[in-house]
């Protein structure tokens, strides 16, 4: 009996310590990661989001041919202007847009540890209508802009 007690309490013990262990949060899972080596910044992606190759800077993510959503990542020089003043200063890349229509402006925004702006607007591509979101964070003399569409 005395054997028996000590291996229940045996395996109530290890079942315990099993079920407090805490579990590592810190893993990235596996064909999630896009971003730029010299960037300060990792981007995480559902797994299936189809990755283009670095193209003038830029780095490219889209869920499917059939579904719209995309994501952009791009770290540049910031001019040495603040965020605000550095998406304002490139205004008529999105003005030119079909149908722009700017529809949050300025949002002050933690990017990381630092400060950014996000954007939101709407815009034509032939037929197609598109809502993008714009996260723009100056750090270190670079210039961080996540589009999201």
């Amino acid at each position: 009996m005395k054997k028996f007690l000590c291996l229940v309490l045996s395996l109530i013990t290890v079942v315990t310590l099993i079920s407090c262990s805490k579990k590592d949060e810190g893993d990235i899972p596996t064909g999630m990661v896009i971003g730029k080596q010299t960037s300060s910044y990792t981007l995480y992606l559902p797994d299936g989001w189809i990755i283009q190759p670095e193209l003038n800077g830029i780095v490219l993510a889209y869920a499917s041919t059939a579904d719209k959503s995309s994501v952009s990542f791009s770290c540049v020089s910031s001019q040495g202007l603040g965020a605000d003043d550095y998406f304002k200063s490139h205004a008529d890349e999105y003005t030119s847009l079909d149908s722009f229509t700017l529809e949050k402006d300025n949002v002050r925004i933690s990017f990381g540890n630092n400060d950014a702006r996000s954007y939101e607007f709407t815009f034509k591509n032939g037929e197609d209508s598109y809502r993008a979101t714009q996260t723009v964070c100056v750090s270190d003399g670079s210039a961080y802009i996540l589009t999201w569409i």
